[in-house]
């Protein structure tokens, strides 16, 4: 079991709340007793998934597929559906 948070990017940088989020995940992760994992997709998520380590993330999974550079909500819940059923 893992607590998963969606980093919002827009044009490549993540949105600041998301950073807070992970924040929050991190802390109810550790009184659940497991890891957090931050979800990164689109553009620049290899660089973003550094940063996310510094915000607490134990795991980062990043996607760059070309369908998710811009905010697409088909591509994004079939995407998220299936990283939370396979992790």
């Amino acid at each position: 079991m893992s607590v998963f948070v969606w980093i919002e990017t827009f044009e490549g940088k993540a949105s600041p709340t998301s950073w807070e989020a992970l924040g929050a995940g991190s802390t109810l992760a550790n009184g659940l007793g497991t890891d957090v994992t931050a979800l990164i997709f689109g553009e620049n998520a290899e660089a973003l998934a550094q940063e996310a380590a510094k915000y607490g993330a134990n795991k980062v999974i990043v996607s760059t597929d070309a369908t998710l550079k811009d905010w697409r909500v088909e591509a994004y819940a079939a995407l998220l559906t299936k990283l939370v059923q396979d992790h």
